[in-house]
């Protein structure tokens, strides 16, 4: 059984100045954190993407060194198939390249080879002379 003796009456007044500016400072922190990863995360794309271009760059290289070597060792080919020819060959190339959209080396390999073949069939690869052609 509880007795009551009175009412007492209170009032409270909450100074909120000092819990606003901890939220205020909580808040800034979050936003300085949030802005170093954001930071964080910019330097780490970057470091990818100069990787990445480093690398395709590399490759571009690569790739340019192969077509070089490939196209000298078509030319020689060109050179030592059609000898004094060699000059109509090379304008052929660059004409198909642009009527035919084949790259100069391909025309110079299609042409190297369809030489091959005649030569072939004629006999005349070996000793440079006509003969019966076993495919005829």
């Amino acid at each position: 059984m509880s007795t009551s003796i009175g009412t007492i009456s209170l009032d409270m007044i909450l100074n909120s100045a000092k819990f606003k500016k901890q939220l205020d400072n909580v808040q800034n922190q979050a936003n300085l954190a949030s802005q170093k990863i954001a930071d964080s995360l910019k330097k780490i794309g970057t470091t990818i993407t100069t990787a990445f271009s480093v690398a395709a760059i590399t490759a571009f290289g690569k790739s340019c060194i192969e077509l070089g070597s490939e196209l000298a060792e078509v030319q020689n080919v060109v050179d030592v198939t059609f000898n004094k020819l060699s000059g109509s060959v090379n304008k052929w190339s660059k004409e198909a390249a642009s009527s035919y959209g084949l790259s100069e080396t391909m025309a110079k390999k299609v042409k190297g080879n369809r030489v091959q073949v005649i030569l072939e069939c004629t006999e005349m690869k070996q000793s440079g002379l006509p003969g019966t052609s076993r495919y005829i």
